[in-house]
């Protein structure tokens, strides 16, 4: 029951913007955020906050006319992959 719980918990912090997914992930007390998978490398004391950088990042990435190729790894804690350099 708690899996499911977990899992629940970590969807209602996912959200499609455009082609792209921004995920808000719970991190030491404040929030980090992730966009199609790619965790950013620093933490915010608000959800807001990193809603906001997630939502520049995506719509960054509307703009451009590359496609990054999104990850699949997961980790358990119902985030994507760790910043580079973590």
């Amino acid at each position: 029951m708690d899996e499911r719980r977990d899992r629940n918990r970590a969807e209602q912090h996912r959200y499609d913007v455009g082609r792209h997914i921004v995920r808000l992930i719970p991190a030491d007390g404040g929030w980090s955020v992730s966009v199609d998978g790619l965790r950013h490398g620093r933490r915010y004391a608000t959800a807001a906050e990193a809603w906001s950088a997630g939502l520049q990042t995506a719509e960054g990435l509307e703009r451009s006319p590359a496609e990054p190729a999104r990850s699949t790894a997961r980790d358990p804690g119902g985030g994507d992959q760790p910043a580079a350099g973590e």
